[in-house]
């Protein structure tokens, strides 16, 4: 049991410290300003497939659950934004 606990522990620490480093990484050094679009009604998911595909961000669920615990899924809105490599996920 103690074997189980400590091994939960670990996975624990493990997996808090690469969602850490993960939102506050940014994908690239690259300065270039990608044009991204948000179009009405669409979710979550679909936005962090498409900034995965544009290279704004490195993973998607580390920025789903990024959102989800900073209780941001509603404050997504469509537009047109000006983004960089460079920014982490926090900015």
């Amino acid at each position: 049991m103690k074997r189980l606990i400590w091994s939960m522990m670990i996975l624990g620490f493990v997996s808090g410290f690469w969602f850490l480093r993960t939102i506050a990484t940014p994908v690239s050094n690259d300065a270039t300003v990608h044009r991204f679009v948000i179009v009405e009604g669409e979710g979550v998911n679909a936005i962090s497939r498409n900034l995965r595909k544009e290279g704004l961000i490195k993973n998607s669920l580390a920025f789903e659950t990024y959102v989800w615990l900073k209780d941001q899924e509603g404050s997504l809105i469509a537009g047109v934004y000006e983004l960089r490599p460079t920014m982490s996920m926090r900015e």
